[in-house]
């Protein structure tokens, strides 16, 4: 589902929902109107980091998959389905 930013045109207050594109429509409610705001969320990278044991330097999200793919390491959470494997 989508996230969807709203501000109110009474009082300025802004809030966040997950929505379907369906009900996108009918967001949060405060003290008037809310509205849908237009933007752009970008999503920081993660930050640099020395990997514990090996000392190698991370500094992106595709080298961090790689090392985890070489070392046999799983992130919690995205295990996955094992019978997919």
């Amino acid at each position: 589902m989508p996230l969807y930013s709203y501000s109110c045109k009474t009082c300025g207050s802004k809030q966040e929902a997950y929505s379907s594109i369906d009900e996108r429509r009918n967001g949060p409610k405060c003290h008037g109107d809310m509205q849908i705001v237009i933007g752009c969320n970008i999503l920081p990278d993660i930050e640099p980091f020395v990997a514990p044991g090996t000392d190698e330097f991370i500094s992106s999200r595709s080298k961090r998959r790689a090392f985890m793919q070489k070392h046999g390491l799983i992130e919690v959470g995205n295990e996955g389905n094992p019978h997919d494997r």
